[in-house]
């Protein structure tokens, strides 16, 4: 139950991203930089799992995870968070080496179905994990949605309101942002979505240029629609 944008622009490439979460789930913790490894990684952490869903590295590249409601797997194994994997993917020295470490390490480990973003200024890949077997996705799509709920209406709902307004133009992050905070009349089927079980918390945007990167975080209101001012790390 996620959304997520990114583009490459003359100033560098960002990503929006949208977490839709139960609502038993933890509140995320606010983005860090983890200064421990050869380069720098922000993201927000995910207490239950002990990962993340969005981290940018300072190595020049971004790893996305969503989950794959659409590929359903029956593992006989003990399931490991895919958080895990996705913060261990942060912390490779480039894009190749995380593209490598993914393909070497998710067999045989417990990973429900996923969907994974690793996104660089020049090159760009999407990952489909089924449980079983990891398919690249290319081209790489610029705009992706899932989601538990009326899995195939709500994905076509949203791609369809996503097309209508992009209308096939290039748009800025300060507009992907705006577009996955419309809520529409139907409210589980919005980029911001509600429902009793389950809701968008948080809204994550990342830029990475040449020279820096930018993490902010803004958590959704809690007994409200709106969003919480953004919570923004920098390197």
């Amino acid at each position: 139950m996620c959304t997520v944008a990114w583009n490459v622009t003359e100033e560098g490439l960002w990503i929006c991203f949208n977490r839709d979460e139960s609502t038993t789930r933890s509140p995320a913790e606010l983005p860090v930089v983890d200064t421990s490894g050869k380069f720098p990684v922000a993201y927000a952490r995910d207490p239950d799992g002990g990962g993340t869903w969005l981290a940018v590295s300072g190595a020049g590249f971004i790893v996305a995870l969503m989950n794959n409601y659409c590929k359903q797997a029956t593992l006989s194994r003990e399931l490991v968070s895919r958080g895990k994997l996705a913060l261990a993917l942060a912390g490779e020295t480039s894009l190749a080496a995380a593209r490598s470490k993914l393909q070497e390490s998710v067999h045989g480990v417990g990973y429900a179905p996923f969907f994974l973003f690793l996104l660089g200024l020049r090159e760009q890949y999407m990952y489909r994990w089924s449980g079983d077997s990891l398919a690249p996705n290319q081209p790489c799509p610029h705009f992706w949605t899932t989601s538990s709920h009326r899995t195939t209406e709500v994905v076509d709902r949203r791609n369809r309101d996503w097309a209508a307004r992009t209308a096939g133009r290039v748009i800025s992050p300060e507009d992907a942002m705006l577009i996955l905070r419309e809520r529409g009349a139907e409210l589980a089927f919005g980029m911001t979505m509600d429902r009793q079980d389950a809701r968008t918390v948080s809204q994550s945007a990342v830029w990475l240029t040449s020279t820096g990167m930018q993490f902010s975080y803004a958590e959704r209101q809690i007994d409200g629609l709106d969003y919480n001012e953004p919570v923004t790390c920098r390197w």
